[in-house]
């Protein structure tokens, strides 16, 4: 199956295992974003203390979580999940090869090749899971508000 842009859609098509691990891969992706602000893993902990203002979820074990992602090597996408994330997002091609260091050609490959290639499981516990799907939900509304 090819995958088009205008299929938006498709993530929601996606089975729950993957529709997990791309939260989790979000998640991940917002951590490493604060830690790279200032090269130390308080910068993510105040961030999470900031929306956790906001939101349901429990702070402590998102901190947690964030130890665990920042610091294990094994929870880190592969640039294979990061291709088909940026590409079911709708991220044009120039700038998935530019975040994830490949080739057009890469991108090209992963998307024709998702439906054989899609064996993602998540790597976080169900109550792991559950935190990080929570934050995540009020990050993205958050990301939703419009200014006029």
């Amino acid at each position: 199956m090819r995958y088009k842009k205008s299929q938006t859609t498709l993530l929601e098509l996606l089975p729950l295992n993957i529709l997990e691990r791309i939260a989790e891969i979000k998640f991940y992706r917002i951590c490493e974003k604060f830690y790279k602000i200032q090269g130390e893993l308080s910068a993510v902990f105040n961030f999470i203390e900031c929306l956790g203002i906001l939101g349901t979820f429990n702070i402590e074990a998102l901190k947690i979580i964030a130890q665990k992602m920042m610091y294990n090597s094994n929870m880190e996408p592969s640039k294979y999940e990061l291709i088909l994330l940026m590409a079911l997002e709708g991220m044009p091609s120039a700038q998935i090869a530019e975040t994830a260091h490949c080739s057009k050609r890469d991108i090209t490959y992963v998307i024709n090749n998702a439906e054989s290639k899609l064996k993602i499981a998540r790597k976080t516990s169900e109550t792991e899971i559950k935190e990080i799907l929570r934050f995540m939900g009020v990050f993205e509304t958050l990301q939703n508000i419009k200014y006029k």
